[in-house]
């Protein structure tokens, strides 16, 4: 697959402007293919759900500008933020913090005391984490990330959810955290649920939202909680190689759709968060250096 930049690098004039108006190494972003790629999402969404909000996950790349960019091409747009510097990050790019999910991992008493200041949506990874956050207070509103017992990753290393993964609370262990929330007052709830990383299968995100619907069933049955939003997650994966083939959204939300929609069926629906984060990015930027010496060795 022909990578979306290759007649831009080919444009010698400018980047021989641009090294001697900066110098080099140079980091440089087309703005076209941002945008692009944004509205590519924003749009397949659109088509297939009444409500749902995009968090732009901030680890991706954290340049303030660019964040900027895409928030004035979506005025809705959230942030996934892991740590305070990834909040102040989407804040100097025009996000509010309580337009931001937050989702540490193994956080500490500081970073939670931060999110909770700043009325970031909370996801929780661990159970612990919710002990910790009440020695300052209950949240009025919380939601878990959901370990399904499988998971899909570019390499081991990345997997997200199975039982070598570190990430979520484990299915078997779901609906205890969800009672011990509301048995302290908690009043809203999320559910959010990790896809993996890199991933291409399309097939793969209906089949994950599935189960997270019926750990929702599951909850609602047994708790009677109605939740507010269900995150999809981030995790949706960009061609490295020339036989892979892009994600087509439009397809990707479709299916999902069918699934959601389905089990719903005329009740009031959640709202679908995501978290995409390379596939807004991955593809925009290029890295120019110079050679400054060649070695005989």
């Amino acid at each position: 697959m022909s990578h979306p930049l290759k007649e831009l690098i080919n444009n010698k004039s400018l980047f021989e402007s641009l090294a001697a108006e900066y110098g080099t190494p140079l980091y440089i972003y087309d703005k076209n293919q941002l945008i692009k790629n944004i509205n590519k999402i924003h749009s397949a969404l659109t088509s297939n759900f009444d409500n749902f909000h995009i968090c732009y996950t901030i680890k991706a790349n954290s340049n303030p500008n660019i964040i900027g960019a895409i928030k004035s091409e979506i005025p809705s747009l959230g942030a996934d933020c892991s740590s305070p510097g990834e909040l102040y990050a989407a804040k100097l790019g025009g996000i509010s913090s309580n337009d931001c999910i937050f989702t540490g991992n193994y956080e500490s008493q500081e970073d939670l005391e931060i999110a909770f200041e700043r009325r970031a949506h909370i996801n929780l990874d661990d159970i612990t984490s919710f002990r910790r956050l009440q020695k300052m207070g209950t949240p009025k509103e919380i939601s878990f990330r959901l370990n399904p017992g499988f998971g899909k990753g570019a390499f081991s290393q990345v997997v997200t959810g199975g039982k070598n993964s570190k990430f979520g609370v484990p299915k078997h262990d779901i609906l205890n955290a969800y009672k011990i929330a509301k048995d302290s007052g908690v009043e809203k709830f999320g559910i959010q649920c990790m896809t993996g990383s890199g991933v291409l299968d399309q097939e793969y995100f209906p089949k994950l939202m599935k189960e997270i619907l019926k750990t929702v069933e599951l909850i609602n049955k047994e708790l009677k909680i109605d939740f507010h939003h269900i995150s999809l997650g981030g995790g949706y994966g960009i061609p490295y190689r020339d036989d892979e083939i892009s994600l087509d959204f439009n397809k990707v939300f479709h299916e999902v759709s069918k699934v959601f929609h389905s089990f719903y069926n005329g009740a009031e629906k959640p709202e679908l968060w995501i978290e995409p984060g390379k596939s807004v990015v991955g593809n925009t930027g290029i890295l120019m250096s110079k050679v400054t010496g060649i070695k005989n060795s």
